[in-house]
């Protein structure tokens, strides 16, 4: 009985590597491509997820898609300075709000 249990208990880490290992895979793509179609240098994958919590690249490439209905000039915080300076506000939820926004634009479900 105790060697099948540390048997799951192996099992269950070894898929649980397998989903982190996974995840970073797939955010590492996401970020080479939002590098690519960003034209810039994104944070490692690592800060990456912090960063994105900002929504201001979201909204980049929103507005690269979609310019009318996702203008440049309204991307909130585009420099990051107040996130900086003072994290999170509620005001970059407008950033992913304006993504969303250009994904029913186009089409996008």
């Amino acid at each position: 009985m105790s060697n099948s249990t540390s048997t799951a208990a192996s099992l269950d880490e070894k898929r649980k590597r397998q989903r982190a290992y996974e995840y970073l895979c797939h955010l590492e793509e996401a970020k080479l491509w939002l590098e690519h179609a960003l034209k810039k240098e994104l944070p490692i994958s690592s800060d990456l997820e912090n960063h994105l919590r900002t929504g201001v690249d979201l909204a980049l490439l929103a507005s690269i898609i979609a310019p009318k209905e996702c203008p440049k000039s309204r991307v909130y915080d585009l420099d990051l300075k107040r996130f900086c300076d003072r994290g999170l506000h509620f005001k970059h939820t407008d950033n992913i709000i304006m993504f969303f926004r250009c994904c029913s634009a186009i089409g996008f479900p």
